[in-house]
Parts: C-alpha cells; structure tokens; sequence
C-alpha cells in the first residue's frame, strides 16, 4: 500500500466541478500512482462496490497517510456476541467513507455530493466524476510539493554557494593576515639586520681611527726615541771627555787652592749637571721602557686591531650576501606585497558579488518567505481540517459504539427468535416425520396393489405378442390369469 503525506500546498485547491476524466486516463493514471490495483477500464465502467472501497482506501491513505490498523481496528472494544464476519466487512467501509466525506467537502467546497451509497452502490457518472476529483487534487498537490521542495532545494544551494564564498573570503583574509605578518616580521629582522650592520661599521670606523691614533703616537715614540739615543750617544761621549778632562785636571792639580776650589766647584756644578742629565736620562730611559710596554701593548692592540679589520672584512662580506639576501627578501616583499594587492582587490571583487548575492538572496528569501507562509496558512488549514476530521471519526466512533450496541441488542433479540424458532421448527419437524410415517404405511397395500396389476400388464402384453394375430383367443386363460393377479 503506497503511503504518503500531502503536507505542504503552493496554494489553496480552487476546484468548482472538474470536468470528468476519461476512464482510460483515470485508469492509467491510478495504474501508475497504485500499481497494486492493475484497473481496466470495465472497472470503471461498471463499478463495484468492493472494488471502489479498495480504490477509495489506495487514495484516503495516499492523500490523509492512515495506518493500515485504522481500516480494520475501531477505537473502542467488541463484544464477543459481536458478528465478526459483518463486522469486518462493515467498519472498513465506514472509515473509508468518513475520510472520504470529509476530503470531498475539504477540496469540492460542497459542489461534489457524495453518500454511502456512492460506496456500496458505485454508478459510472458520480465515480468518474469523484475519481476526476481525487486524481487532480493529488496531481495539483504533488506539483506544489514538488515546486517547494524545488524552491527549498534552490534556497539551500544558493545558502550554500554563500556558505562557501564566506568561507573562502575568510580563508583569504587569513592567507593575507598571514602575508602581512610575514611581511612585518621581515622588515622587522631587516631592520634589526640594518641596525647591526650600522652598529658593525661604526665599531670598524672607530677601531680604525684608533688604529691611525696609535700608528701616529707610535710613530712619534720612534722619533722621540731616535732622538733620545742620539743625546744618550752624545751624553756619553761627552761623561768620557770629562772623565779624561778630570784626569787631566788631577794630573794638573797645582797647590793654588783658589783656583783648585774653583775648579772644583765648576766641576761640581758640572757634575751636578751631569747627574741631573744622567737623572733625565734614566728617567727618560725609564720612559723609553714605559713606551716600549705601551708600544708591545699597542703591537698587541694592533694584532687584535688586524684580526677585527680581518673579521669586519668578512662581515663586509657577509653583509654584501646579507645585502643581496635582504635585496632578495625586498623583492619578495614586493611580491608577496603585490599578491596581498592583488588578493585585497580580488577580496574587494569578491565582496562586491557577495554583497550582490546577498542582496539578491535578500530578495529571494522574501519571495520564498512570502510562500512560506501561504503554504504555512495552508497547512494550517488543512491542520484543522485534519482535526475536524479526526474529531468527527471520534464522534463517529461513538455513534459506532451506540450502532454496536444497537446491533448486540438486535442479535440477542434475533438469537432470541432463533431460539424460539429453532424450536418450532423441531416441532414441526416431529410432526411431519410421524405424518410421514403413517403416510408411509397407509402407502404399503397400495403399492402392492400397484406391483400386481404391474404384473397383469406385463403377461398381457406377453401373451398378446404370443398370439401374433390369431382371433382365437383363450379367455379362461386370461381370467385365471386375473384371478391370480388379484
């Protein structure tokens, strides 16, 4: 039994006395929605009662969607005194009829007129035009339902495809999050990069100035010590003339104290002047070694000074592939900065159709909630309807209960008569069987009777064939003959 609710309509069912189908398209018609039924046409044409009660429930059931269990179950408890046999051939009939009332009135607006006798006692014109009826309600439904479920099915796509270009668009936007703060975090390390390099360059600009400072004091340290050993030179040479001179004046020495005191005091002065120098000297000397630690110091410095220009040469060098590699990273800011250009712009583009859809969408989803809701304020209708249905199936369980009850007080009354009856007719059955018999009896020496003259006949007609015609016949023969019979 093919089973389906008509739930939703695109609009209310305006039908004012269709015109009947044709009987080949309404049987190929319920042929193709009830295969089960295999209708001919002389189906239609001389309907019967059993037949359209099988039809009328194929299309209640198809349009209204009642379980099986309510075409044989009533909704209330049977006697045991109940005909099950009346009982199962009436009830589905009855509930056929009240879903089948209640779907005319529903559809017809009370232009189709139908009784219980158009179901126990079908004719051909009120079952085409009934069928016509039932066949294009269900056609118009299927056609609403199926437009729905078309505009339901549009409205998801359309839902979806803007599901996926949100998605999209959010997926873009993080890929150019994304972009910028790679792009932010080069410029970052290129920025650091640059920082070092400054703070690199201005270290060997500084070690070389200090380099050119000690090369100059070092220079000067040479010639100051050139010069000094030149005086030390001389200063010698000079302590060896006064030494010879002072040996000469000792082998000169005369007894003039005068002159030897002035002498003496000339070379005291003299030497006093040659120990100041020799004091210089030494403290020149002194200051020769203290420039000689500085110049091993600076010699040092200078070692370290060659190793850092040496290592600031290889930073030059790795600052140059530094620079072909921030070249590289700045081109590739620019690229990826032009892809985020071109992504923003696409994004824009994107945007602008999102926005268009959306507004169409906006448009569309008005229309479709405007049909929405006819169909909402239809179903409703037929909501109510369906309860009123139920309600009057409810009221006509209970008159049912009161024919039920009707019915067991007709069946106690006829098994009453049966009784009674029954009674009767034993009675009556005694007295023919005793009027039998003694008629049987008195029917005995009759039929004796019967058998001998049955007898006489036949040897009659023997002797008469026996004669062949002779005139002379024995009649003391055919007496005696008679006698015997007797």
């Amino acid at each position: 039994m093919a089973q389906r609710r008509m739930s939703s309509l695109a609009g209310p069912f305006e039908l004012m006395m269709p015109k009947a189908l044709d009987v080949n398209t309404i049987v190929e018609t319920l042929n193709q929605m009830f295969p089960s039924l295999q209708l001919i046409p002389a189906d239609i044409q001389k309907p019967t009662a059993d037949l359209m009660c099988t039809v009328y429930q194929y299309i209640t059931q198809y349009i209204m969607d009642i379980p099986d269990v309510v075409y044989t179950t009533p909704p209330f408890a049977i006697s045991r005194s109940t005909n099950m046999d009346l009982f199962i051939q009436a009830y589905p009939k009855l509930v056929i009829y009240q879903a089948l009332s209640a779907i005319v009135e529903d559809i017809s607006s009370n232009e189709i007129q139908f009784s219980f006798l158009d179901l126990v006692a079908p004719e051909p014109g009120p079952t085409r035009i009934l069928l016509s009826t039932l066949i294009n309600f269900i056609e118009f439904t299927t056609n609403a339902i199926a437009k729905a479920h078309d505009i339901f099915s549009s409205v998801d796509g359309r839902k979806s495809e803007l599901e996926s270009k949100r998605l999209n668009v959010i997926n873009l936007g993080n890929e150019v999050q994304r972009l910028q703060s790679e792009a932010t975090s080069r410029k970052h390390l290129e920025n650091e990069f640059r920082e070092k390099m400054e703070i690199s360059q201005r270290s060997v600009k500084e070690t070389y100035a200090q380099t050119k400072a000690i090369q100059m004091e070092m220079k000067a340290i040479r010639d100051n010590n050139v010069e000094d050993e030149k005086k030390l030179v001389e200063m010698q040479s000079e302590s060896k003339r006064l030494a010879f001179k002072n040996d000469a004046v000792d082998r000169d020495i005369v007894n003039s104290p005068d002159r030897l005191n002035a002498e003496l005091n000339e070379l005291t002065r003299y030497l006093e002047n040659i120990q100041k120098e020799i004091s210089a000297e030494n403290h020149k000397k002194w200051e020769y070694k203290e420039k000689q630690k500085a110049r091993i110091m600076i010699a040092r410095s200078m070692e370290h000074v060659m190793e850092i220009l040496n290592k600031s040469s290889e930073r030059q060098k790795e600052g140059t592939i530094i620079e072909e590699a921030l070249a590289g990273a700045e081109e590739q800011r620019n690229e990826v900065k032009e892809g985020c250009m071109n992504i923003e712009e696409k994004l824009t583009k994107e945007g602008n159709k999102l926005f268009t859809m959306e507004k169409e969408f906006e448009k569309e989803e008005s229309l479709h909630e405007k049909s929405l809701k006819d169909i909402k304020e239809h179903l409703a209708t037929l909501n109510e309807q369906v309860k009123d249905i139920r309600r009057r199936m409810q009221d006509f369980d209970k008159e049912n209960v009161e024919v039920q009850r009707e019915i067991g007080k007709t069946k106690n009354e006829i098994a009453a008569l049966n009784r009674t009856t029954n009674a009767d007719i034993i009675n009556l059955a005694t007295r023919l069987n005793e009027a039998l018999n003694k008629y049987l009896e008195a029917e005995k020496p009759y039929e004796e009777d019967y058998n001998r003259v049955d007898n006489l006949r036949n040897r009659l007609i023997a002797m008469l064939n026996a004669s062949n015609g002779d005139t002379t016949f024995d009649t003391s023969l055919s007496s005696s003959m008679l006698e015997n019979g007797m």
